[in-house]
């Protein structure tokens, strides 16, 4: 149950949850995916978003770019993927017309 610090937020037809907790600024995702629930925590951090497992190990660390994209990295600092402003801008114009 949430407190009132936090604000559940079910999204079924993508088989999610978002908890967001306003006291740590943190957003919690559970995933249910064919039967088993996966977690994951997105952090702020000091230049992006750190996302965690539910035991607290980093997964991921989202970063802006100076020139308005985002890349990614693992735990190690090393880069997963880089998306440019470009990049983004198509992202989200799929996802607009999707819904």
């Amino acid at each position: 149950s949430a407190s009132n610090d936090q604000k559940m937020i079910p999204i079924p037809e993508a088989g999610v949850t978002l908890t967001l907790n306003a006291a740590d600024k943190s957003i919690r995702l559970l995933q249910d995916s064919e039967g088993t629930q996966k977690e994951y925590v997105f952090e702020r951090s000091g230049d992006g978003t750190i996302v965690k497992d539910a035991s607290g190990n980093v997964l991921v660390r989202c970063a802006a770019t100076s020139d308005g994209g985002i890349v990614l990295k693992d735990a190690e600092g090393k880069v997963i993927s880089s998306y440019s402003k470009e990049d983004l801008a198509n992202i989200s114009q799929r996802l607009s017309a999707a819904n």
